[in-house]
């Protein structure tokens, strides 16, 4: 009798053992598929902040504007504004890429950020920065990084 409480009773340990197993892998299969999920959604977010951008500046008609020019401070508040709304997107994606993705992300961040000061300066063109905005909705790497689930 005793031998077979104690089978029972190591049968018990294996199947709640199993049992944790399963709940520990089920969470962590959770845990990633939520981070995949969450970077797809702000990397395409991102993307179509980029896309926004991009066509907004294509109402910019002056590939160069100046501070002092009166005339070209509606078109600096246009570029000005939409490059801020784009930029709002930036966290998500730097909070949920990691290695390659974000280091690829972060150079394409940089390059519009500096296009864009170069264009609010009076150094950049225009040109410049709606090319630097292409790049970065475009990326290969990133665009796979959301094919991917």
């Amino acid at each position: 009798m005793a031998l077979m409480t104690l089978a029972a009773s190591a049968a018990a340990s294996v199947g709640a053992l199993g049992a944790a197993l399963a709940t520990w892998k089920g969470a962590t299969a959770w845990k990633a598929q939520a981070r995949c999920e969450s970077r797809r959604l702000a990397l395409e977010r991102w993307f179509t902040a980029g896309v926004k951008f991009r066509g907004r500046l294509k109402f910019v008609y002056k590939d160069r504007v100046a501070w002092g020019v009166l005339a070209d401070r509606p078109d600096i508040e246009r570029v000005s504004e939409s490059f801020w709304e784009w930029n709002a997107t930036w966290p998500a994606v730097a909070a949920n890429l990691e290695g390659d993705l974000l280091a690829q992300a972060t150079q394409l961040w940089t390059d519009v950020y500096l296009a864009y000061a170069a264009f609010m300066e009076g150094d950049g063109t225009l040109t410049a920065l709606g090319n630097a905005v292409e790049t970065a909705y475009t990326s290969t790497l990133l665009k796979q990084a959301v094919a991917r689930r």
